[in-house]
């Protein structure tokens, strides 16, 4: 059982669990690909003893390394619906909402970094992505992707708002009582949270079928 930091990674592994069933990745995991970007960094240096000196070392930078938070194994069948193929036509690549690890040559595998739309204090590991992100890329030639899995409120960044919303996520998000403004019910119990109409699966995947 995965121990899923955020409620955004737990919808998330919703949102593939409900691809992997309908055959569009082949399997999926969480934190299994770990990336040494540095190794740590110490000074050499002669330390002088009462009567002789002998070779010793002073910490300078700590290692660095990056963990993407999910790598998606696709089935050729997402093949510009989920994941684009830059040597098949297609009219959007805009709305095709994956990159792979690999476009030279395409392998089958996206990397991804799952992060909240937005949040009033960044953490160390918002600030330092972007870095990371374009360091793995120059070096090792794998790109991993950020996204943003969902919000309630209609957000261009929200994958969930451009593809689907799984029906794991609509089952949890709903009122379970009552809520009141100005002594009238606004929600009942069993109302969806979600200010925008959610997609299916079904639903993109008919508007998906456009765009090729």
């Amino acid at each position: 059982m995965n121990e899923f930091k955020s409620k955004e990674e737990l919808y998330f592994s919703y949102y593939l669990e409900e691809l992997k069933e309908s055959g569009y990745i082949d399997d999926w995991g969480y934190e299994i690909h770990k990336w040494v970007l540095t190794a740590k960094v110490e000074m050499i240096y002669l330390k002088m003893m009462k009567s002789k000196t002998k070779a010793d070392s002073k910490f300078l930078l700590h290692p660095s390394s990056i963990t993407s938070d999910f790598t998606v194994f696709w089935n050729r069948k997402a093949e510009n619906i989920f994941y684009s193929n830059p040597n098949i036509p297609v009219k959007d690549i805009n709305k095709i909402p994956f990159v792979l690890k690999h476009i030279k040559p395409i392998s089958l595998i996206s990397e991804l970094e799952s992060k909240q739309a937005y949040t009033f204090k960044a953490n160390t590991s918002d600030v330092s992505f972007p870095y990371k992100q374009k360091f793995v890329y120059d070096k090792l030639n794998i790109f991993i992707q950020k996204i943003v899995p969902f919000n309630l409120k209609p957000k261009p960044v929200s994958l969930f708002y451009n593809t689907f919303v799984p029906k794991k996520a609509l089952e949890d998000e709903v009122y379970k009582q009552r809520v009141k403004k100005k002594d009238k019910v606004i929600h009942s119990p069993g109302d969806s949270k979600f200010k925008f109409t959610p997609r299916t699966l079904e639903q993109f995947l008919i508007e998906a079928d456009k765009n090729k």
